[in-house]
């Protein structure tokens, strides 16, 4: 989710650009399509998403399976949260699981 962040918060700002220079005149979502129909979606762009849905699986089944004996309800939150917060989650499951050798319940 960090990753799209950074791609809205870059098209927004293109836009802002564009408007300001008055290039222009369209709302941001009209900005957004045209963006996505022209052939400006590089490669970097694609590789970015789909590592960001990667470590989104990723997450999600650490999550769910190291939190097997908590409360279905609790075990649903903590897995959403992983989800949103990917790639924080990841890191603190490689630190805190993996080299400080914490295991799961």
């Amino acid at each position: 989710m960090i990753l799209e962040t950074f791609v809205i918060n870059k098209s927004y700002n293109e836009y802002v650009d564009k408007v300001e220079e008055q290039e222009y005149k369209k709302s941001y979502f009209d900005f957004c399509s045209d963006l996505c129909n022209s052939e400006r979606l590089s490669p970097r762009l694609i590789i970015a998403i789909v590592l960001s849905i990667i470590t989104m699986v990723v997450a999600g089944v650490l999550a769910w399976r190291c939190n097997a004996k908590e409360h279905v309800i609790y075990r649903c939150i903590n897995t959403f949260l992983s989800i949103v917060f990917s790639d924080i989650y990841v890191l603190y499951y490689l630190i805190y699981r993996v080299i400080l050798k914490n295991k799961c319940f």
